[in-house]
């Protein structure tokens, strides 16, 4: 087993600037996840884990694996597990990957109550771009949700295989998911992934440069995440601000990123797509003491920005 410990201290330290920085993201496992956990250093390091900590388990695990104890096959798996989990959110996804493989290896011969599904490593998969593999995992869920009967997963499922499938350059196959939520009966029940499909059929229009048409579709994605799925919302707001851009309406451009400055929810990185989309407007339109106003906002905040990422 000590042979797989490679000099993970050193990735930890450079790893340090992006701890905060992937909450949005975070691989989630419910706390229920603990009951078939016997070994009580493994049960310490998911709690340490599911509150947000990194460094801590991280060690404990590394310690854990390289001792001379004997796990059982459950324990195992869960320490690998945590390994995943915490590498993807230090966004060190191969190395996440690594981990996640051991876990599933030992996972697949093992039966146990509360087993977290196949997303998680989906996700990881995703992340360092090998779709293919992504999509396979995700399809079964979708099977298992829609056996089971769990709505809401499968509607979830459906967006995150649609934009698998956009990623890897399968359009038509992104549509037909995003179109099989759009037409879900009672879709409509669950605003927030009822919304982002719209949005997300809407991106695929804007992209064939059809901002007429993907308009409707943004509009409805930010109507329903108002309040309920901000990164959507805000998404959506941008991409409608967009698309009156390249319809000459800059007005209404300006006002739409206007409105979406005064929430109080943006974050920096929404907002300085929004400065410097305004700086274009202002250009576009000749006023040329707010062009340069958006545009210095723009490279100000950039700058800051970039200066957290390095920190």
């Amino acid at each position: 087993m000590r042979t797989i410990i490679f000099n993970i201290l050193s990735l930890l330290i450079f790893c340090n600037s992006v701890y905060c920085k992937k909450n949005n993201d975070r691989i989630h496992t419910h706390e229920k996840l603990l009951k078939p956990i016997t070994n009580t250093a493994v049960i310490e390091t998911k709690l340490l884990y599911h509150q947000g900590k990194f460094e801590k388990p991280l060690k404990k695990v590394i310690k854990i694996l390289s001792s001379k104890e004997i796990l059982n096959p459950i324990d195992s798996f869960y320490s690998f597990h945590t390994l995943a989990n915490i590498f993807y959110n230090l966004n060190a996804y191969n190395t996440a990957l690594y981990y996640a493989k051991k876990a599933l290896e030992i996972g697949n011969r093992t039966n146990f109550e509360n087993k977290p599904n196949d997303v998680w490593i989906a996700q990881i998969y995703h992340n360092i771009g090998q779709y293919d593999s992504s999509i396979v995992y995700l399809e079964k869920e979708i099977k298992r949700a829609s056996s089971a009967k769990d709505t809401s997963s499968f509607l979830k499922y459906c967006n995150n295989l649609g934009w698998f499938y956009y990623k890897n350059n399968q359009k038509n196959k992104a549509i037909e998911y995003y179109t099989k939520i759009i037409e879900f009966e009672n879709a409509k029940n669950y605003p927030i992934a009822y919304g982002v499909a719209r949005g997300n059929f809407g991106l695929i229009l804007f992209e064939n440069q059809d901002y007429k048409n993907s308009l409707p579709y943004f509009k409805i994605d930010a109507e329903l995440n108002r309040g309920r799925l901000w990164s959507a919302h805000f998404g959506a707001k941008y991409r409608i601000a967009q698309c009156y851009f390249y319809l000459n309406e800059y007005r209404k451009s300006e006002l739409t990123l206007l409105e979406v400055l005064k929430n109080s929810n943006i974050n920096n990185v929404t907002k300085k797509k929004v400065y410097l989309l305004l700086a274009n407007v202002y250009q576009k339109t000749n006023q040329t003491i707010l062009h340069a106003k958006y545009l210095r906002e723009y490279i100000t905040l950039n700058e800051l920005i970039e200066k957290k990422w390095k920190a």
